[in-house]
């Protein structure tokens, strides 16, 4: 009664003032990373898993607490927002946590129940030592303590949050402290005998931390979710989180990303065990040294066709000797001279590539479907003194008659013939491993094309180890497909030539998806490597012979693998370009990919947070590679350098595959438990849509596992109507003939596309199940077979919608008016699903807000969840106002039993 006449007018508007400014832009939910999709409809099964502080931290976060004039409480909420931090890599961390709410004398002895909850909320965007957190605590805390009078219910109300069944509002993690406080409640009968685990029970959040002081120390109660999280994961969470508050009370200045909280033997198995990759290669050869190597062993055999022309080993050695030697004596091609290679797929491209690197060279790929602006930049950039070409190119490319060297034309032919054909003394030339190979331009973030220089002893490692990986003997036949100017293709080349494989240069129609299966085929390839985009368009079931399938250079998606590993060998390889091509690999089992592998041969991985400390096993983080494999560096741009290739604080000198620099991939990954690397998404594609982070490869993994899915790409693209993003799904499928236009085939594609939205919630929360999908035959791809994002079409709204049915009734003309506006569609039917049209809960809210004021009705928003159509929503109010008008009308000749069977 005090506290209703109290509590209103202008106190209350003071009070909700105080939240409403503190709770803005709230995050909707928690990113920490689950063991299980959140179910639609919110669990609440938990366990408790208990462990202890000892008392020498304990004393030292007391102390330390203490000398900052805050509570223990808010030592503790300021090191639990770390550890949440650090898990979920989110600097906006929220928890709740309950208040006896007995601030004033006249009710602090009264019997009752008055406790009420306060949202926290932490800021760590400024990467403050734990003094300045505790500090931050210590000041939101007691704001929080005198604003405690406002209940729950009445901020959530004004807030208006984002409204889930899946999750509570506001907050989903509790932190309580069993001390009573500055009003922190002592909750009675709570306290548990320090077992291990406590038999299943009730998880009233996701987690709750509950802590008590005892004799040893501070007692901790994990209380969680059974049906979100492991018991190992909450283990292994408890333990960092003694290990992470020991160091921050140890070194209370320092940065709170930078405090340790892994035990010695987690960085032992992060550092060494699943970093031993060391083993013996050729390091002070040459990749073309591997190559003559075999040209020594079997002349004779077929060393690289295309079309109806071929090249034995001898005979590509010699042409590429003589190329070789005019290089030097004609251009001065010394080590590390940049030489450009500008000419269509034939064997002068092959012949061309080795000679270059015979003469000491690095070869420079130049597309010649490339626009002439971007040729013009790389050939600007790089330098280039000599362009091998062909004499037809000239008139299309940039390529000066300077820089020219058309190894079609009679005067060169006549040039090369006198040319020796033996090959040239590596010694004689100065020429190491530690020479460039190959300098490959990739797209940058600015526009500019940047480029990488790859040195010798990285790309023979890598061909060495991927070759023995892959099977490649003298009875392979390996296709080339690729555009020179991604480096998968010197990847293909140089395992084929440096194992006596047969190389296949597939010709410019064949590489643009041209009667590819029957290629393949007339040609007897055996090994094939390709992106998974450009995999997805072939059928395996056309294909004879196939021994082994090789996919890299985007994410693979489960449902490929699946149809590709019968019969096949299938291996995932994975690697930027600035770490001489592939870096980890796994091959898949009957149970498919776990992710991308293992760290191949001299190659080490760390999963670094943004103060380069290691993520812990199972926490998502930024790839940094370290390793034989680096690059360089970025040709002409030491700053960019600087950035990407950074220091390696762990530095093995005694480690001959360790190297001193690492390099940033920009790529979030995690280890699982097995020492394999699951690929989470990029940086650069992590969006936030209605408050929620999406990673998008996390729902283009778990489409691409549906049967009938052979690639998916997930973008978030605004609503130009609504300003509002949204998710939208591109499929590629052939369970839909997609050329059919009839009402039939409209039906099956919404029936389709409704098993595409069961097969994500079964797996995801609703947040990331898209609103749009657009079916397609093929993704657009780049000439390097990547997806081209930009050419992506805008989703049609309409071919979301079932056929056309009219309102019949006033209730569901009014409602269909309310949908069109809300959702900003010209068009609704009684039959359409407001979350396939692009709904989503914060529009439901704004839905059910709209109906509830135009009706003069108190519609729960849950309705709407369950009755997704204007339809079954109509006839529920129908329903209700009916009832209500029996129960309401005095002159009804109901009788209360009938009323009640009506009820």
């Amino acid at each position: 009664h005090w506290q209703r006449n109290w509590l209103q007018g202008e106190v209350l508007d003071q009070q909700l003032g105080y939240w409403t400014k503190q709770l803005a832009s709230l995050p909707v939910a928690h990113s920490l990373p689950l063991d299980h999709p959140r179910p639609s409809i919110q669990t609440f099964v938990g366990t408790t898993y208990n462990s202890q502080i000892d008392v020498a931290t304990s004393k030292k976060l007391n102390h330390l607490c203490q000398s900052q004039g805050a509570t223990l409480f808010m030592g503790l909420h300021a090191a639990f927002s770390v550890l949440l931090s650090r898990y979920s890599s989110e600097k906006d961390i929220v928890v709740g946590s309950p208040i006896a709410n007995r601030e004033q004398a006249e009710v602090a002895g009264l019997i009752g129940f008055f406790v009420n909850t306060l949202v926290l909320r932490s800021d760590l965007s400024e990467n403050p030592s734990f003094t300045s957190l505790l500090k931050q605590s210590k000041t939101m805390l007691l704001d929080a303590y005198a604003h405690q009078q406002v209940p729950f219910e009445q901020i959530v109300e004004r807030l208006q949050p984002e409204r889930s069944l899946s999750h509570s509002p506001l907050f989903q993690i509790m932190l309580v402290l069993q001390n009573n406080e500055q009003g922190i409640l002592e909750l009675p009968g709570l306290t548990l005998s320090p077992v291990e685990q406590r038999s299943v029970g009730i998880a009233k959040y996701d987690l709750t931390l509950n802590i008590s002081e005892n004799e040893q120390g501070l007692w901790l109660g994990w209380e969680y979710n059974i049906d979100l999280l492991e018991a190992s994961t909450i283990a292994r969470m408890a333990n960092h989180f003694g290990l992470l508050l020991n160091d921050l009370v140890k070194a209370p200045n320092e940065n709170v990303f930078k405090a340790e909280m892994l035990s010695a033997q987690e960085r032992q198995q992060l550092l060494i065990d699943w970093n031993n990759t060391y083993t013996d290669y050729p390091n002070h050869k040459c990749i073309h040294e591997l190559f003559e190597t075999q040209v020594q062993n079997n002349a004779g055999a077929v060393a690289v066709v295309f079309e109806d022309q071929q090249l034995t080993y001898e005979q590509l050695n010699q042409k590429s000797n003589q190329l070789a030697h005019y290089l030097i004596s004609e251009r001065q091609v010394a080590p590390d001279t940049l030489v450009g290679i500008c000419v269509e797929r034939s064997l002068e491209m092959v012949v061309g590539m080795l000679a270059i690197l015979k003469a000491g060279g690095a070869y420079v790929p130049l597309d010649p479907e490339y626009p002439e602006a971007r040729l013009k930049y790389m050939l600007d950039d790089a330098k280039l003194t000599t362009v091998l070409t062909q004499s037809h190119l000239r008139e299309t490319t940039p390529v000066t008659d300077q820089q020219a060297v058309c190894l079609d034309s009679e005067e060169t032919e006549q040039q090369l013939q006198i040319q020796s054909t033996q090959n040239l003394n590596t010694n004689e030339l100065g020429l190491t491993s530690a020479h460039l190979a190959y300098v490959i331009y990739t797209s940058g973030s600015t526009g500019t094309p940047k480029g990488v220089m790859i040195e010798h002893k990285g790309l023979v490692n890598t061909v060495t180890d991927n070759a023995h990986q892959f099977m490649v003997t003298s009875e392979t036949i390996f296709l080339q497909s690729i555009s020179l100017n991604f480096d998968a293709a010197s990847w293909v080349i140089w395992m084929a030539l440096a194992r006596r494989a047969q190389l296949v240069i597939a010709n410019e129609a064949v590489r643009l998806g041209d009667n590819v299966e029957a290629y393949i085929n007339q040609a007897r390839v055996t090994h094939l490597m390709m992106t998974p985009s450009s995999l997805a368009v072939l059928d395996p079931g056309n294909l004879t012979g196939l021994d082994v399938v090789i996919v890299g250079g985007e994410a693979c998606h489960h449902g490929l693998v699946n149809r590709w590993q019968s019969g096949v060998v299938f291996y995932n390889a994975y690697g930027p370009t600035e770490t001489s091509i592939c870096s980890t690999m796994e091959k898949a089992t009957p149970k498919g990919l776990s992710g991308i592998g293992k760290p191949i041969k001299n190659i080490q991985i760390y999963i670094l947070n943004e103060q380069q400390n290691l993520s812990p096993q199972g926490i998502a983080g930024e790839l940094h590679i370290g390793g034989i494999g680096l690059a360089r560096g970025y040709l002409n741009r030491p700053d960019l350098t600087a950035e990407k290739f950074i220091v390696n604080p762990f530095y093995d000198k005694k480690n001959p595959a360790s190297s001193e620099r690492l390099y940033k991939t920009g790529d979030l990954v995690r280890w699982l438990p097995d020492g394999n690397l699951e690929f989470v998404g990029r940086i650069d594609h992590q969006v936030k849509i209605r408050g929620f982070r999406i990673e998008l490869g996390e729902i283009e993994n778990t489409l691409g596992k549906h049967e009938s899915v052979k690639d998916v790409i997930v973008l978030a693209r605004e609503s130009v109507v609504k300003n509002d993003n949204r998710l939208v799904a591109y499929v590629v499928t052939d369970a839909i003939d997609l050329s059919e236009k009839s009402e039939i085939s409209v039906t099956k594609r919404n029936e389709y596309i409704d098993s595409l939205r069961h097969h994500l919630s079964q797996a995801l929360p609703d947040y990331m199940v898209p609103s749009a999908f657009v079916l397609l035959d093929q993704l657009p791809l780049t000439p390097n077979g990547k997806v081209e994002r930009d050419k992506l079409p805008e989703p049609d709204i309409s071919l979301q919608q079932h056929i056309y049915v009219a309102p019949r009734i006033e209730t569901e003309k009014l409602l269909c008016e309310i949908w069109q506006d809300i959702l900003g569609i010209e068009r609704v039917g009684i039959t359409d699903d407001f979350f396939q049209l692009g709904g989503h809960s914060l529009l439901a809210t704004r839905l059910v807000a709209r109906i509830n004021r135009t009706l003069n009705i108190s519609l729960p928003l849950q309705k709407l969840f369950l009755l997704r159509t204007v339809e079954l929503l109509a006839n529920e109010l129908d329903v209700n106002n009916k009832l209500s008008g029996i129960l309401l009308d005095s002159e009804s000749a109901l009788s209360a039993d009938e009323i009640e069977v009506v009820i």
